[in-house]
Order: C-alpha cells, then sequence, then structure tokens
C-alpha cells in the first residue's frame, strides 16, 4: 500500500507496482520463502512515502522500525533525512531505543544477540564475504589487501554519497528518492550479498527507476541459489563475477547516454548563454 500510495503521489500509473510485485525474487522469497525481509522492506517505503508527505515524525518511526527488523536500512538515512531537521532522527532513535528498551536488563551486548556471531560466520570480519575485496586479493594477494583495508574503502564511498545527499539541494519531489536509491544500491554492491534475497530491498525502487541493468541484477541472483546445492572452491567469487560483470556491462549504455545528454545540454547552455560584457 505505501509504494502504491508513493506512486499515486507522483502521478505515475498504479500498474508500476506489478514490477515489484510479479518480480521473480519477490515472488520467490516473499511470497514463497517468507523473508522477513519483505517486513523490512515495508517499512522503508512507508518511511519513504512518509517523507514524501513530509511527516518528519512517521519517517524516522518507520526507519527505526525498518532497522529492527534487519539493520542495512541504516544506510538509508542520510537521503532521509531533511537537512537542519530534528524530529526525524529524534523519532527514530526513540523508536530504536524503546524498542531495545526490555532486553537492556540482560547488558547490551546480549541484547545484541547473535550479531557478533553472525558477522564472523558469514566473513564479514574475515573479508570472504567481500566479492569485490575477493577479487582483489585475488589480483594483487591476499597480504597486500587487509579487510580493513576495504572498509574503509567502502565506508568513504558511503560517505561520500551521504554527504551528496546532505548536501545538494534537491532539484526536484523525486530527488530522495533516487538518493535513496543509490545509496541502496552501492551498499548492496560493495556488500555483494551470498543471500538473493539482500537483493529484494532494490525492486521496489525499480517502479520509480526502471534502471534496467538494475533490474538484470537483482533478477540474475538467482544464481546464487548454486552456492546452496555445493559451493565448489572458487564458485562464489565465480558467480559473484558474473552477476557484477553483466551489471557493469549493462550500464554502459545508459551512462553513455546521460554523458551525451549532459554534453548537448552544456551546449546549448553555451550557445545561448552569453556572459556579461
Amino acid at each position: 500500500m505505501a509504494l502504491m500510495g508513493l506512486l499515486h503521489s507522483f502521478g505515475l500509473p498504479l500498474q508500476r507496482v506489478l514490477i515489484y510485485a510479479w518480480h521473480p525474487l519477490i515472488v520467490w522469497e516473499f511470497a514463497g520463502s517468507g523473508h522477513v525481509d519483505a517486513v523490512a522492506v515495508a517499512f522503508v517505503f512507508i518511511a519513504l512515502l512518509s517523507r514524501r508527505r513530509n511527516l518528519e515524525t512517521a519517517t524516522g518511526i518507520a526507519l527505526g522500525c525498518a532497522v529492527l527488523v534487519k539493520l542495512f536500512p541504516i544506510v538509508l538515512f542520510p537521503a532521509l533525512y531533511k537537512r537542519w531537521g530534528w524530529r526525524m532522527p529524534a523519532a527514530f532513535a526513540l523508536t530504536v531505543a524503546i524498542a531495545y528498551l526490555p532486553y537492556l536488563s540482560i547488558g547490551w551486548r546480549a541484547a545484541l544477540g547473535y550479531l557478533p556471531g553472525y558477522t564472523q560466520e558469514e566473513g564479514l570480519q574475515s573479508g570472504s564475504r567481500f566479492f569485490f575485496l575477493s577479487l582483489a586479493r585475488r589480483l594483487f594477494g591476499e597480504a597486500n589487501v587487509p579487510n580493513m583495508a576495504f572498509i574503509i574503502f567502502a565506508g568513504l564511498v558511503l560517505s561520500m554519497i551521504a554527504a551528496w545527499c546532505f548536501f545538494r539541494p534537491e532539484a526536484s519531489d523525486t530527488s530522495y528518492l533516487k538518493r535513496t536509491f543509490i545509496l541502496a544500491s552501492a551498499f548492496i554492491l560493495l556488500l555483494s550479498p551470498r543471500y538473493e534475497w539482500y537483493f529484494a530491498l532494490l525492486i521496489p525502487f525499480l517502479c520509480f527507476v526502471p534502471f534496467v541493468p538494475m533490474f538484470a541484477l537483482t533478477a540474475s541472483a538467482f544464481l546464487l541459489y548454486l552456492l546452496w546445492f555445493e559451493e565448489k572452491p572458487n564458485q562464489t567469487i565465480i558467480i559473484h563475477f558474473y552477476l557484477y560483470a553483466v551489471f557493469g556491462l549493462l550500464c554502459i549504455f545508459p551512462l553513455w547516454r546521460l554523458l551525451e545528454r549532459r554534453s548537448r545540454e552544456d551546449a546549448i547552455r553555451r550557445r545561448y548563454i552569453r556572459p556579461p560584457v
């Protein structure tokens, strides 16, 4: 409903919701497998709808609920935040704090549950989870590319995008939506998930930004199921290489069109806007 409400608010055809509802990954992972990520995605789009309606408190509460379900939506905070506003961050912090309050009696470390163990089990601490880090280690040697170097690099990339979201004025009503999509995409690409349902976060954005390369990437994420049957040596990096290589190749054409359009616009401005004498 939040997705349809957001489409309606921008005057877009409601039929676009089918891009999300009929996407193979959504049908399989949410309708078929019932992954809890569906709840997180729903709260993210409630936050986006609230942001559209200038409901800062509701935006913070919805984003807080999304983070309580799955931690990763926290990276979307800079794109949803209105500069110098205090209601949204206050509502976000209060929502998370209230939800964790009943568990503080066991200590804050215990309240984190299995999160520390999960980061170790999934290779986040060793760096084996990250495709681009694994690829760099293959090219330059594992000893020459430490995990911390990649974490710093990823942090810098996300921080630069966050700063761009914060300081650059919004050119249109959809600017915050596109920025949220860019932040989410950058995070997922850097994380390079081993589990295909993580890509589901990106799919609803395709209803507003029909970016064909991202549709291809999310649809191809089914290849990660091969790791469930038998994980052979180098299989993980090969599958991820295919996913991101195809995505990168498909990005060339829209990027070329974007650069060409901007070049044409600059030429028009130089032609008709003369400097004062």
